[in-house]
């Protein structure tokens, strides 16, 4: 464990500041671009594709100089690679996690006395309704199944869109423009024979209009998805097979949520310094223990710089 001070100095220290300052700025231009200025983008793209691919550029520009000092001592040594992959994954969770927390806690909560008053009042990522009615006779419902990945279950999905109205007398409108996200689920074992898979299958959109017709929507407040989201993608073919579904009409969709809106961001603002601390831990521990190539050091360094730093 030779020239501790230096790698301290040349790649743990340049890694801290490329981590903070990635997810500081990342988060910074999320939030004026997305949130201040309203340009919407795909949330799949800002929370997870943006966090996880952007951080290779500072890797690659700034880091991969220094973490070429490691040695290689083979074709099969993959040391380098894996630091690499250390640091790419140091930087992108924390980056991910900080996106969903300014997400929630830039929110602000709007108090309206009914859902017809939401496009004459400044637009907010939270809507808490004094009065409100869901006319769950009209709602949409879009049946689908998927498998989960490479395992042996297939998922039965519903998603179901429900008409938000001010009150029950105004049911009877002939299009809606406001209306509330839900769905059902339940995974069963792809390998069935197919008779049982159809007897599950009849069963599970029987019991999920059962089920919907027992609903009690007693949420607290209302998030308001924005239109490049796609949980709207999700949501919009539902809304197109309720009886009071006009595409002349401008579709806004919220989800329900069922806690006090102080709790809206968990624990994920303590997560965010977990998980780069978890990363920085990882990254400190690889330094420690995995000296350099003194050869590509005294190219990238200097003979003399090299000499000073070097243990008796």
């Amino acid at each position: 464990m030779t020239l501790l001070p230096l790698k301290l100095k040349i790649i743990y220290l340049p890694f801290l500041l490329v981590a903070i300052t990635f997810i500081c700025g990342y988060t910074f231009l999320n939030w004026l671009i997305v949130i201040k200025h309203h340009i919407f983008i795909n949330e799949m793209v800002t929370f997870f594709w943006g966090p996880f691919v952007l951080p290779w550029i500072p890797i690659m520009i700034w880091l991969r100089p220094k973490i070429k000092l490691f040695p290689k001592k083979n074709y099969r040594d993959n040391t380098r690679f894996g630091f690499f992959l250390l640091t790419w994954f140091a930087i992108a969770v924390p980056a991910v996690i900080a996106q969903f927390y300014m997400d929630r806690t830039t929110g602000v909560l709007t108090q309206l006395e009914n859902i017809n008053l939401v496009k004459s009042e400044p637009k907010t990522k939270y809507y808490k309704l004094s009065h409100y009615y869901i006319d769950t006779p009209n709602a949409g419902m879009d049946f689908y199944y998927y498998v989960i990945g490479r395992s042996q279950s297939l998922r039965y999905h519903v998603k179901i869109a429900l008409p938000i109205l001010a009150n029950d007398t105004m049911k009877h409108e002939a299009a809606y423009s406001y209306w509330l996200s839900m769905d059902y689920d339940e995974p069963i074992d792809k390998n069935l024979p197919e008779n049982e898979k159809n007897m599950l299958w009849d069963k599970f959109i029987t019991n999920s209009k059962r089920n919907l017709a027992n609903e009690r929507f007693n949420f607290t407040y209302l998030e308001r998805l924005n239109g490049a989201s796609e949980r709207i993608n999700g949501i919009s073919a539902a809304v197109k097979k309720s009886p009071h579904y006009d595409n002349s009409e401008t579709m806004i969709i919220f989800t329900p949520e069922y806690d006090v809106f102080e709790s809206r961001t968990g624990n994920a603002f303590a997560w965010i310094f977990i998980s780069l601390g978890l990363g920085a831990l990882g990254m400190l521990i690889a330094v420690i223990f995995i000296d350099l190539d003194e050869t590509l050091l005294n190219k990238f360094y200097g003979k003399q710089n090299n000499a000073k730093f070097k243990s008796e």
